[in-house]
């Protein structure tokens, strides 16, 4: 369409008569956010050719956007759209002050309206474009694609290609970084796994049996080196074969040929992956079985729930839902906050649905308790799930807040006040929960004086509450803040278990593949835009934006069921994370969402109907 033509037209978003005014606004709003990013100078005027190309280009963004923005006509998708760019603002805003180990005020005065409205102002109608990009390709959703032929393949032939692909591209990281990236984390496993020490639950018991199976093992054809090389091949082959199943799962579903190339790029290319793929962690796998259970609950909202009235259905389910809540400690909760919103959409079967999904999470609970506890298997310390209450009553301690003669003794009996002011450290509650005078025992005997202590202190506190929680959860929804991310080797600990990591493609061709793998890692997370491919609240955000839209858009609540799982994770890490920015905690986001894309808005993804055959669980 020609310019003049499209600037005529009097109907619809675009209506002429809105040109000139988002134009002006859209300017003066790219000046102000370059000028507040320091971009321009302080008076605004100065800049090179270069800065003033960028004003011109923002300019432009900005008042096509704003341009949508005063034609559109859903009320819901206006409010929703203003407060999503609302909080957003809000979160660079804060995000930007408890970035400071002491951060001022958090609200300095009138003059934050300006620092916060004015990015409002510009993401408002950003948003509102995105919605309606995401309206326009609802033209072609599915059920107005008509049904096209496709290349016959047997679905096992198209799973085995997918997941040799994965393979053949991660072999480099296994003969470089061989047996495998370990950490603490990965021997505290270990050590147990192996029953070098007694078990418990602190970590996932199961995933400590999983590893001292594979390890013990392989420890058989010629040592512990051996052992942890099995664990690392399995694993690699089970994300391997996760991945190939996304792919298959995803194609036979119609999606677009280029997405499927994309999306593998991102997967394939991304040295993360091919690291996580072998380090002994168990968000790895955790984000493997969180990605299959998100596409159990995509077929069964297309399905209606028709998918689990037959036992093959039903045993996916509790399959998935079993790895989903013995594989992390937050499973469990991830898995009761699912099973709700399962028996709610699939209420015209409630009578085969509802027994099934309470039989599940009871008997995970009644596993993790009482049989745990008969068994002699020590349960995960109740302090791991006060992350952000201990925090709290941490800093008030450390700053000097108000606090009465009775709840200082309680604290004190907990860790003595003077070791808390020592050890306090605003991005992680680790240094408080694992002080060697911390007495565990001494909480779990007084969790309701602990809990009485904590909301009385509140309310002499309130700021140093809110500045605790954010700082300690700062990761979580900061976009633009990063890092690390992974593993580069085993840590010292290895040595005193006899583990020794071998880049065997140096010793025996004298290249080092390491130094590409490391560098294209670092290159990611210091290069602006692919850095956001591998941030956490950045990522986080994207998921909120869809499913947002979802909810704006009340007739594809069948879409929501599959984003759950990503949003209970999210909850509960914002309520127990023990560190501000950990990456492999929410790893389940970065393999879930490039395979939900597609079914948030199948209009922009798919070329022809889902398949039958997608969806069979048989």
């Amino acid at each position: 369409m020609r310019i003049r033509e499209f600037l005529s037209e009097r109907e619809g978003p675009f209506a002429k008569k809105n040109f000139w005014p988002s134009a002006v606004v859209g300017a003066v709003l790219a000046w102000f956010a370059l000028r507040e990013l320091h971009i321009f100078g302080e008076n605004g005027l100065q800049g090179s050719l270069v800065i003033w190309i960028a004003w011109l280009f923002c300019a432009v963004g900005a008042t096509a956007c704003i341009w949508y923005a005063l034609g559109c006509r859903s009320k819901t998708l206006v409010i929703g759209a203003g407060a999503a760019a609302g909080a957003f603002s809000l979160a660079l805003l804060l995000g930007s002050r408890t970035q400071l180990l002491d951060p001022p005020a958090l609200f300095q005065g009138p003059q934050d309206f300006l620092t916060w409205g004015l990015p409002a102002l510009l993401f408002w109608p950003a948003f509102l474009c995105l919605f309606y990009a995401m309206d326009r390709s609802e033209e072609k959703a599915p059920e107005k694609i008509a049904a096209q032929p496709i290349k016959r393949m047997r679905p096992v032939f198209q799973w085995l290609l997918w997941t040799a692909l994965f393979l053949g591209v991660w072999a480099p990281y296994f003969f470089t970084y061989y047996p495998g990236l370990m950490t603490g984390d990965s021997f505290s496993c270990l050590v147990r796994g192996m029953g070098w020490t007694s078990l418990n639950n602190q970590q996932p018991l199961f995933y400590q049996l999983w590893v001292g199976l594979w390890v013990r093992l392989g420890s058989l054809f010629g040592g512990i080196n051996h052992g942890v090389a099995l664990y690392s091949l399995v694993q690699m082959a089970c994300m391997a074969a996760i991945f190939g199943y996304g792919f298959y799962w995803l194609h036979r579903r119609g999606c677009k040929a280029g997405y499927l190339f994309f999306a593998a790029a991102y997967l394939l290319l991304n040295p993360t992956f091919g690291k996580y793929a072998m380090t002994m962690w168990k968000d790895i796998l955790f984000g493997g079985v969180m990605l299959l259970f998100a596409l159990l609950l995509a077929d069964t909202a297309q399905q209606r729930g028709e998918n689990l009235l037959h036992w093959q259905g039903l045993l996916h389910l509790c399959l998935l839902g079993a790895g989903v809540a013995f594989l992390r400690n937050n499973g469990l909760y991830i898995l009761a906050f699912v099973a709700v919103f399962l028996v709610l959409w699939c209420r015209r079967h409630w009578k085969r649905v509802l027994p099934a999904a309470a039989a599940l999470v009871v008997a995970c609970a009644a596993v993790q308790g009482p049989v745990f506890s008969a068994l002699g298997i020590e349960k995960s310390p109740f302090a791991e799930s006060l992350a952000i209450p201990l925090q709290q009553v941490s800093r008030v301690v450390a700053q000097d807040g108000a606090v009465t003669q009775e709840q200082a003794e309680f604290l004190d009996q907990l860790l003595p006040l003077e070791d808390i002011k020592e050890s306090y450290y605003p991005y992680s509650v680790d240094q408080i929960k694992f002080h060697e005078h911390f007495d565990d025992a001494f909480l779990e005997a007084n969790k309701g004086e602990f809990f009485k202590t904590w909301f009385s202190m509140f309310w002499n506190n309130k700021e140093d509450y809110v500045k605790a929680f954010l700082m300690e959860t700062l990761g979580y929804w900061s976009p633009g803040l990063t890092r690390w991310v992974t593993a580069d080797t085993i840590t010292s600990w290895g040595n005193n278990y006899g583990i020794t990591p071998r880049n065997l493609i140096l010793e025996s061709t004298g290249q080092n593949p390491k130094l590409y793998f490391d560098g294209m890692t670092l290159a990611m997370k210091d290069f602006p835009l692919t850095a956001l491919l591998n941030n956490i609240a950045a990522t986080c955000w994207v998921a909120g934006l869809l499913l947002l839209y979802i909810v704006l858009r009340r007739r594809r609540w069948a879409r929501i069921l599959p984003f759950l799982p990503m949003a209970a994770l999210w909850l509960t890490t914002m309520i127990a994370a023990p560190t501000f920015c950990e990456f492999r905690y929410m790893f389940a986001f970065f393999t879930t969402l490039p395979f939900l894309l597609p079914v948030a808005v199948p209009g922009a993804f798919l070329t022809r109907k889902p398949q039958a055959a997608a969806t069979n669980n048989k």
